[in-house]
């Protein structure tokens, strides 16, 4: 299977709108109890149902991150430092026009506090208390700098190895540690599965590629295959919920990059914007979901009402905080040129 880089755009695309989604409707207790939401069914609360399981957006990003580096050509560690650092520079761009924000105006609950420890594990990603759904961030970089061991390690024992780390990770999680360096090993473990498996599936994309043209009726099937498997896979480790969402992600991968091949370009060309659109998206949609605007998110009191203006609302700053990283990065950096992908 070889995914293109449109395809790419639209995968995440599918994958903020889950994470919206998931945010918006899989907590319940995080939203204020004087605020009317009107759902889908009065009998089957379908909205949570689906958000709970739009937490696969989480793997689908690391999946797509450990097939891109699979053809990446920067895999030096100076390479990996410029790619760490362009991610923190985002979310420190954020927090710079966030942060104030929040201690001056929304800070009843004492969130933002800007002690020297609070400052350095906020901004590191180590711990996330100005916004809890930042806790993404040093996961990710921390992966960036596990590439060059993974990469030594046979595929079939990398595969095992990774499947063990997140069912010991899983199990670990339900103790509820809270000392953040425990949240944040135990992250590490549940979620490396997608991550070792987009790299394996990049690195070998031609041999299986070769296997299924040798093999016609499988590959003719895998569209029935990769949606019963999703099913199977959802109800056979629901004791093992974040297992089962690892193992889900390249079936699911699948179904959404053919269902990328049958939507009109009009479609595609929305979701397109959302992908490239889904890191700033990521970084400030639950600024206002959660911390700084929650009355009114919620305001049109209808699910999809609220869902939608939430898109719009992370979409419109997300193409306010690209268009003013690009103007603050060709200050700092003159000659510097976009890194190939």
């Amino acid at each position: 299977m070889t995914i293109t880089r449109e395809q790419t755009a639209f995968i995440k695309g599918i994958a903020i709108l889950m994470m919206l989604f998931h945010h918006l409707f899989a907590f319940p207790d995080r939203i204020d109890p004087g605020i009317v939401i009107i759902p889908l069914s009065q009998q089957i609360n379908i909205e949570l149902n689906i958000a709970q399981y739009c937490k696969i957006c989480v793997p689908i990003f690391l999946f797509l991150s450990g097939y891109g580096f699979a053809f990446s050509k920067r895999k030096s560690l100076t390479a990996l430092s410029k790619k760490a650092v362009s991610i923190y520079s985002q979310a420190w761009l954020v927090a710079l026009l966030f942060v104030p924000i929040g201690l001056l105006l929304f800070n009843d609950d004492g969130r933002y506090t800007l002690s020297l420890q609070t400052l350095l594990l906020n901004l590191s990603g180590l711990d996330t208390t100005w916004n809890l759904e930042w806790w993404f961030l040093f996961l990710y970089v921390d992966y960036l700098f596990s590439y060059p061991l993974l990469l030594k390690i046979p595929p079939l024992l990398l595969l095992t190895l990774s499947l063990v780390a997140s069912v010991i990770g899983t199990r670990l999680y339900w103790y509820n540690f809270q000392a953040w360096y425990l949240k944040d090993m135990i992250a590490y473990l549940i979620w490396i599965l997608p991550l070792t498996s987009g790299l394996m599936l990049g690195r070998h994309r031609e041999q299986i590629n070769t296997w299924l043209r040798q093999h016609e009726i499988v590959r003719r099937l895998m569209t029935p295959l990769c949606l019963v498997a999703i099913v199977v896979i959802g109800y056979g480790l629901s004791k093992y919920f974040f297992v089962s969402l690892c193992l889900m992600v390249p079936p699911l991968a699948f179904c959404i990059i053919q269902l990328h091949n049958v939507l009109p370009q009009t479609v595609r060309q929305v979701i397109y914007s959302l992908g490239h659109r889904s890191g700033f998206m990521w970084l400030t949609h639950s600024f206002y979901c959660y911390y700084f605007l929650q009355p009114f998110i919620y305001s049109p009191h209808y699910t999809l009402a609220i869902y939608a203006l939430l898109i719009a609302l992370s979409w419109l700053t997300s193409v306010i905080m690209s268009g003013l990283y690009t103007s603050l990065k060709k200050i700092v950096f003159p000659s510097s040129r976009p890194e190939p992908a």
